[in-house]
C-alpha cells in the first residue's frame, strides 16, 4: 500500500545506517595504525555506499506510487467525475478518455458550472486544478468476475477481467462495466440478469 511506503524507507535507513556504522567502526579499528587519509577513503566509501542505497529506495518507492497513480487514474474511464480548472471554471461529465502523461481528459454528457448542459468538452491537462470523484464507484470488476463464475461455472479463461479499467469480457463477445452489459444472445441476457442483482446487492450495502 502507498501508506506503507515511508515506513519501508524509514526501515531501509535504519538497517542500512546500523550496517554502515558497524562495518565502518570493525574498519577503524583494523587500520587504527594506516594513516588517516586511507581512514577517511574508507569513511567516505560507506557514504556513498549508504547514499546510493538509500537513493535506489527512493526510486523504487516513487516508481510504485507512479503506478498506483496511472492505475487510479485509468480507473476513471466511464466514471462521472467533477473538473475544476484553474481560473474557476467546472465541469461535470463522464469521462470518455485520459491522455497520459500530459492529463487531457476527453469527457461526454457535460454540465458546466452555470448549468449548461454540453455534449463533449475536452480539457487540457494544464488547466485542471483538481478532480473530484463525486461518489464511490460500486462495481467491482474482479467481484463481479467471481460472481459470474460461480453462477454460470464457465471454462477456466471463459471470463477475462480488466481491473485497470473495471471491466469483465466473457468469451470476448460480452463486456460488462459499470455502465451496464453489451452483447447479445442466451448467454448476454444471462449476464445481464447477474449484473442487476449484483448492483441491487452494492446499493443496498
Amino acid at each position: 500500500m502507498v501508506n506503507d511506503i515511508p515506513l519501508q524507507l524509514a526501515f531501509n535507513r535504519y538497517i542500512c545506517g546500523i550496517f554502515a556504522f558497524s562495518s565502518f567502526t570493525l574498519l577503524h579499528s583494523s587500520f587504527n595504525s594506516i594513516n588517516t587519509p586511507i581512514q577517511r577513503n574508507i569513511s567516505k566509501l560507506f557514504i556513498f555506499l549508504y547514499t546510493k542505497q538509500d537513493k535506489r529506495a527512493e526510486d523504487m518507492s516513487m516508481a510504485t506510487v507512479s503506478r498506483k497513480l496511472v492505475s487510479e487514474i485509468t480507473s476513471w474511464q466511464g466514471k462521472r467525475i467533477k473538473v475544476r480548472l484553474i481560473d474557476g471554471r467546472m465541469y461535470e461529465g463522464v469521462v470518455e478518455a485520459i491522455d497520459h502523461p500530459s492529463f487531457n481528459i476527453l469527457l461526454s454528457d457535460v454540465v458546466n458550472e452555470k448549468g449548461e448542459k454540453l455534449y463533449k468538452v475536452l480539457i487540457r491537462g494544464q488547466q485542471i486544478s483538481e478532480v473530484i470523484i463525486p461518489q464511490q464507484d460500486i462495481f467491482n470488476a474482479e467481484e463481479f468476475a467471481r460472481l459470474l463464475q460461480e453462477e454460470l461455472k464457465l471454462a477456466p479463461g471463459a471470463i477475462k477481467v480488466y481491473p485497470e479499467i473495471e471491466t469483465v469480457m466473457v468469451f470476448n463477445s460480452i463486456k460488462v462495466t459499470r455502465n451496464g452489459v453489451e452483447g447479445s444472445g442466451p448467454l448476454a441476457q444471462k449476464v445481464y440478469s447477474i449484473f442487476e442483482k449484483y448492483m441491487a446487492a452494492k446499493k443496498k450495502q
